[in-house]
């Protein structure tokens, strides 16, 4: 007499199988794992960025730039149309001529509101609504960045939205891994006062940063009209908070949550549409 095997319990048979190799395999695992607990060297998993280094930018596959802190520090950019300037194939538009909203386009992909490139800031996109409305109207403060990324044609496509031409990353300050921080004072002519001052300090599981930038401005712009006092220039106000809480020290791969909050005030008296008698 010949039996023929049903399909379903077949199947049932092979995944039976399955977990029982499954459950061996893991067992084994947890065996050499609680092993080498003892000895396993604690290590620190590094921060996902798009480049992160001058070096990375050059094992790219595509076309990269990266500016790093001490081209910054150096020249004490406050504006970042003069940073991507130094930066081949990057074409800017001024409009207020202090970077407050720059228009930015990368390789002929348009200048218009830098809505045809992905900007963001430590990767996270800036633009409100970046598939339906690009246009960046905010722009992130240049003063308390850190470094800049700049990403042009297939190295920009795994970013965002808006890659045409490129993409645009600001890295922020870093929490520092001991404490320290900085105050930067900066006066010029118009009335111009920009002021930069961040703190920062970190343990092994815990880190916080405090970061403000205060700029103001009367602008270089003279209005015909001498029964007005008013001036062009803008007011702008800066505010950060980096925290950071890590796993416990014991652990094998280390790795931490980072938060990040931020508030900018800023008042412009100088539009992209002009001045007019009103």
């Amino acid at each position: 007499m010949r039996l023929a095997a049903s399909p379903t319990l077949a199947l049932l048979a092979l995944l039976a199988l399955l977990a029982s190799i499954c459950t061996a395999s893991l067992a084994c695992a947890e065996e050499d794992a609680a092993e080498g607990s003892e000895d396993a060297e604690v290590r620190r998993l590094n921060t996902v960025t798009i480049l992160g280094t001058e070096g990375s930018a050059a094992g790219l596959g595509g076309s990269a730039h990266f500016v790093g802190p001490d081209v910054l520090q150096r020249f004490e950019y406050g504006d970042v149309t003069r940073v991507v300037r130094s930066v081949p194939g990057v074409y800017v538009q001024d409009e207020e001529g202090y970077g407050l909203r720059p228009n930015i386009g990368i390789r002929g992909s348009g200048l218009d509101r830098s809505s045809r490139i992905a900007v963001l800031e430590d990767g996270v996109l800036i633009a409100p609504a970046p598939y339906a409305s690009p246009s960046a109207y905010y722009f992130p403060t240049q003063r308390r960045m850190h470094a800049m990324e700049v990403l042009k044609g297939p190295a920009a496509v795994n970013v965002g939205p808006r890659t045409t031409g490129g993409a645009l990353n600001l890295l922020s300050t870093p929490i520092p891994d001991e404490p320290r921080g900085r105050v930067a004072f900066l006066y010029g002519e118009n009335e111009t006062i920009d002021t930069h001052a961040w703190y920062g300090a970190s343990t092994e599981r815990y880190g916080l940063l405090l970061e403000t930038v205060q700029q103001d401005s009367d602008g270089f712009k003279d209005l015909d009209d001498n029964d007005r006092n008013d001036d062009t220039g803008f007011d702008l106000q800066d505010y950060l908070l980096k925290a950071r809480v890590g796993t416990r020290t014991d652990a094998r791969w280390f790795t931490d949550l980072e938060t990040k909050l931020g508030y900018t005030d800023q008042t412009s008296r100088a539009t992209y549409l002009g001045l007019t008698d009103e």
